[in-house]
């Protein structure tokens, strides 16, 4: 089509498309001084935006609706078209502009290492666009010599084998391309991917195959002796090596159904029932595959703590804690001696096996002062372990059925599980424990009346801190059960 643009003479500019009569030009140029040119375009029917500058045009953006149209015009800022029957219909453009038209890319050189290689075929992964327009060209330079490719000739220098378009037999299958007359050490591919600016052929992996070996090596040597005839019979024969293909590709891709990150993820369930790992329907699909690339670690450390608080927060969420019954006692010991390994604290060293001068006398009693904290912490209570929920969790029923599931199928045998629910507000007592089923900060901080204070008011639960007497946990004194200190008991 011929233009004159505002001030300047006529001159033709190629859209390589069929148009309709529509068109208009923009209402002002571009940031880069660029006329705007809006045209209707034959094939799809619909309005597209160019780009024109030098003589040259560039496709910006498609109209959203298609129709018959007649005429364009400017009501203000927004562009109307005319179609059958004098409808007037204001546009809108996709936000998504064009693809290039085509663009060419060099890959090489590509070593066999033997002189005189007769390079055979490439195979690749296509995924074609829905159009005829559509697909990836593919052209071949092969010598002895590394540096035979010269980039400053461009698409003139004769040594490249003619270009031919990559073919896709069947969906799903392959696309491939045998070489004519390919030999040498080295070789340069150049594809070029083109498209009709709206649609574009996808590229995701490419194979190049050396030497030729074709079904001729199976018939006589007749059949090779004629150059000719041996290319045409070469030809003829790989019809039948394309049914390979796709079972070729099938073996060497094999590995990747066993790689949690490269697998495709239609068959994440099947990796899952393959290595035994539980997904939950509800996971995306970055949680799947972590799960999945775990397996082996959790594996490794089956029946352990750490293993199974892994599972329990994977499938639960967080917050979920694990403790083994020989840690719950209380072992906390008021004395003569110093606080520490002389008595007892939790984590600072193990528990003493006889505490003299409480609950048992040597020559008369045999040593066994259970449950008292006296007794071995690795054999008391041992194959008990108590599960904690936190309110979060324990609220939501789906969540602990899954964490019952998970602790029936990866509890440690002979292991005797509680699942507890920790709510809100549990107070700080022998068994509580911060972090996990109690919480400081929820009361009032404990302090003895002062002179000519009324009492406290309310529970013996208003204190933040008791001390109490509680033979039945092991400790002379424990915190957070009985009477208060200073009010109706004392040391």
């Amino acid at each position: 089509m011929e233009l004159a643009l505002p001030g300047e003479e006529f001159q033709r500019i190629d859209l390589e498309r069929p148009t309709l009569p529509a068109l208009a030009f923009g209402r002002e140029r571009d940031a880069s001084g660029a006329e705007l040119l809006f045209v209707g375009d034959r094939p799809t029917a619909r309005i597209v935006k160019w780009r024109i500058e030098d003589g040259r045009a560039q496709p910006l953006q498609w109209a959203t609706a298609p129709g018959a149209w007649a005429a364009l015009a400017w009501s203000g800022d927004v562009l109307y078209a005319l179609g059958p029957q004098c409808q007037v219909q204001a546009l809108e453009f996709e936000a998504a502009g064009f693809y290039q038209r085509s663009r060419s890319v060099v890959i090489g050189p590509l070593d066999s290492g033997i002189s005189g290689t007769e390079w055979h075929r490439v195979t690749a992964s296509l995924a074609a666009a829905p159009n005829a327009e559509a697909g990836v060209g593919v052209e071949i330079l092969s010598a002895d010599d590394c540096e035979a490719y010269d980039p400053t000739i461009g698409a003139d220098d004769s040594r490249w084998e003619r270009p031919r378009e990559l073919v896709v037999a069947r969906d799903g299958r392959p696309a491939e391309l045998a070489f004519l007359a390919a030999r040498g050490r080295y070789a340069y591919l150049r594809l070029t991917l083109h498209g009709d600016g709206r649609h574009t052929p996808v590229l995701r992996w490419l194979r190049a195959e050396f030497p030729r070996d074709s079904y001729l090596r199976y018939l006589p040597a007749v059949f090779s002796e004629d150059p000719v005839g041996r290319s045409v019979s070469a030809r003829l024969l790989s019809l039948f090596e394309s049914v390979n293909v796709e079972i070729s590709s099938e073996i060497s891709t094999l590995r990747r159904l066993f790689e949690p990150y490269a697998l495709d993820p239609s068959f994440l369930n099947w990796l899952a029932e393959r290595l035994d790992v539980l997904l939950q329907p509800d996971w995306p699909e970055p949680k799947a595959r972590a799960a999945l690339a775990d397996a082996f670690w959790l594996y490794r450390r089956r029946g352990t703590r750490a293993a199974l608080e892994r599972l329990l927060r994977d499938h639960g969420g967080p917050g979920i804690a694990i403790v083994e019954a020989h840690r719950q006692r209380a072992a906390f010991f008021l004395g003569s001696a110093a606080l520490g390994c002389g008595t007892v604290l939790p984590g600072s060293c193990a528990p003493q096996r006889l505490q003299l001068d409480r609950g048992v006398r040597l020559g008369a009693a045999r040593l066994d002062s259970s449950p008292f904290v006296e007794a071995d912490p690795l054999v008391d209570r041992r194959g008990e372990l108590d599960i904690y929920l936190p309110p979060a969790v324990a609220a939501n029923a789906e969540l602990v059925a899954r964490v019952t599931r998970i602790t029936q199928l990866e509890a440690p045998a002979g292991a005797e599980v509680r699942i507890v629910k920790v709510a809100p507000g549990v107070r700080l007592g022998s068994l509580g424990r911060l972090g996990v089923d109690a919480a400081l900060g929820e009361r009032s901080p404990w302090r003895l009346a002062g002179e000519g204070e009324p009492p406290p008011q309310g529970t013996i639960w208003t204190s933040g801190m008791l001390l109490a007497r509680d033979r039945g946990i092991g400790g002379e004194l424990t915190l957070g059960r009985g009477p208060r200190l200073g009010t109706d008991s004392r040391l």
